[in-house]
């Protein structure tokens, strides 16, 4: 199965077409990674500035440290990614005790956008996040992580087929646990949903320099949810307080003294 998979990464590592090894390349490189130059290698990097293919051995030590990466790529290259798999691997003679899987999170599985051309056929002005994007990255842990100051192996095949970094793609980030914390505070001063979207726009608009700043930041989901999504954070609000997110449910499991 290794084998195959190996050979599978390899073919497709032979289609980025383009030079090898410059240094314009490898400075894309390191633009999209988010640590010290000291704590990785680039041992290869193939094709284009906007489509490359890459191999790099990285200090990521656990786990916990990958996951730690993933956030941080996410933050720095406005990308959003999904775990496709994980696989743990229990056979002595692979050097990796486990294998993580990701890809774009505009690549998705919702069925309803899986065939985008035909949808947009139809109505070339809905908008959706689905673009089936080829992007893939995949992080291997060797065994032994301690013995080895490159403890993981990272193979990235950044080809996004949209942009990453346009108003709309921002729109599909997603909503920190600090935002929504930050949300439900302001329900538990009393604020709805649409005084809650109000307040943390003007917080945002006191923050910006510009105008220009405050509507980029004004579409990214991850600084300013939706209004719909205000909506369903306040759902969960009530759920949380009040067991459901409906105070005539409520009501009607737990009737009045008088009947």
């Amino acid at each position: 199965m290794e084998e195959l998979l190996q050979k599978s990464i390899s073919n497709v590592q032979n289609a980025f077409t383009g030079p090898k090894n410059t240094q314009e390349l490898i400075a894309q490189v390191q633009k999209v990674m988010p640590m010290n130059p000291l704590h990785y290698e680039i041992l290869c990097v193939k094709g284009q500035t906007s489509a490359f293919s890459a191999k790099i051995d990285v200090r990521l030590k656990s786990e916990e440290h990958i996951n730690a990466f993933i956030n941080g790529y996410g933050s720095r290259n406005n990308e959003t990614l999904r775990i496709s798999k994980t696989k743990r691997i229990s056979t002595v003679q692979n050097p990796f005790q486990l294998v993580k899987y990701f890809r774009c999170h505009h690549n998705t599985r919702y069925e309803a956008t899986s065939l985008a051309s035909d949808i947009l056929t139809v109505n070339p002005s809905k908008r959706f996040k689905n673009t089936s994007c080829p992007f893939s990255l995949i992080i291997r842990l060797r065994k032994n992580p301690e013995e080895t100051e490159m403890s993981s192996v990272i193979d990235l095949e950044w080809n996004h087929n949209h942009s990453v970094k346009s108003l709309q793609s921002l729109t599909f980030k997603d909503i920190p646990d600090s935002i929504v914390h930050q949300i439900k505070d302001m329900f538990s001063r009393g604020l709805l949903p649409g005084a809650a979207h109000k307040e943390l726009m003007h917080q945002l608009r006191s923050e910006c320099k510009n105008d220009l700043e405050y509507h980029q930041r004004l579409a990214d989901r991850s600084e300013i949810p939706r209004r719909k999504d205000f909506n369903d954070i306040y759902s969960d609000f009530k759920k949380e307080l009040y067991g459901t997110g409906s105070l005539s449910t409520m009501f009607f499991f737990y009737p009045s003294a008088t009947n």
